[in-house]
């Protein structure tokens, strides 16, 4: 699609994570390759990103993203994908790396209808019973709730530090004055 002017739109993605926020790669008509080697046309320095792992190709206003066979997946909007369009707004994740797709969006924006408020909807609403569910513990190491330390009384501290102190100061006097 071509703008008022005639020109082709311009097409980006930009990292919404990291320390890379804010950065802005353009796609130009043609393949830009992403992946962590050296010669990718987007390097992303992580180990766990495949040297070749996905690529952009923008034929006109089109832009397609296709998975390189990685091992740990190319993502949009959360859902694992080998070849898809891509359109303005989507979320493109490459391992930790996330960015946001810009580009034209004529007539694909997102409209969020809210449902108008009827009296039987806030009564039903309002009749909602509240049930407590017991949380059980993870299994995992990572995700368990492990308790916090237990601090000890100030009093403890302070003798330990006074009896500390002594001991080392005996010391010295054993040293120097015996």
């Amino acid at each position: 699609m071509q703008s008022r002017n005639g020109s082709l739109e311009q097409w980006a993605i930009v990292a919404n994570s990291s320390w890379m926020h804010g950065k802005r790669y353009d796609i130009s008509e043609g393949t830009l390759t992403i992946g962590r080697s050296a010669q990718a046309d987007i390097t992303l320095p992580s180990n766990h990103l495949s040297r070749r792992h996905a690529q952009l190709q923008r034929t006109g206003n089109a832009v397609m993203l296709q998975d390189m066979a990685s091992m740990n997946g190319t993502f949009v909007n959360g859902n694992r994908v080998k070849k898809v369009p891509i359109k303005h707004g989507d979320q493109l994740r490459f391992d930790t790396f996330t960015f946001l797709v810009e580009g034209p969006h004529e007539g694909q924006e997102t409209i969020i209808r809210r449902p108008k408020k009827t009296p039987f909807a806030a009564a039903k609403k309002s009749a909602v019973k509240i049930v407590k569910v017991k949380m059980t513990r993870p299994t995992s190491p990572g995700n368990r709730l492990e308790p916090g330390r237990k601090r000890r009384p100030q009093a403890f501290t302070i003798a330990a530090s006074t009896l500390t102190a002594g001991c080392i100061g005996y010391l010295i006097y054993l040293v120097f004055f015996s």
